[in-house]
């Protein structure tokens, strides 16, 4: 069962890191092989949004709060 488990948390990462890089990516970095693990650090927070079934509003909210506290923008 913890081998699924494994597979399972790892596929996630993998499609969170997708999505993070083709659809958010404010800084452009999309395309850049060294910079793949760019957004790995901000899994973690969407993540746990939506398993609280948080609104696409809050998710954006936390998205932005992102770009413009903790990457400066």
């Amino acid at each position: 069962m913890k081998a699924v488990d494994t597979e399972r948390s790892r596929r996630i990462r993998v499609e969170f890191r997708r999505i993070l890089m083709e659809q958010w990516d404010p800084i452009g970095v999309n395309g850049i092989s060294e910079a793949a693990d760019e957004y790995d650090s901000y899994i973690g927070g969407v993540y746990g949004l939506l398993s609280r079934q948080s609104s696409d509003q809050e998710i954006a909210e936390h998205l932005h709060n992102i770009e413009t506290k903790s990457m400066g923008r």
